[in-house]
């Protein structure tokens, strides 16, 4: 049960993240003003994503 909640709660940082981090890229990206928002995000991103393939692996 636990580790069906975890599952889904991992897939759902990796959706609101990768979404979060397409809206930054899409508005006129400019890597020095924005970089302090997208790299956050983009560790977010690849680490959620890291997260779920184990999780869903096992």
């Amino acid at each position: 049960m636990i580790q069906q909640i975890v599952k889904w709660f991992l897939l759902t940082i990796l959706i609101i993240s990768s979404i979060s981090f397409i809206i930054i890229i899409q508005s006129n990206y400019i890597a020095a003003e924005l970089a302090a928002r997208s790299i956050p995000i983009a560790i977010v991103v690849g680490l959620s994503s890291l997260a779920v393939a184990i999780m869903f692996r096992k």
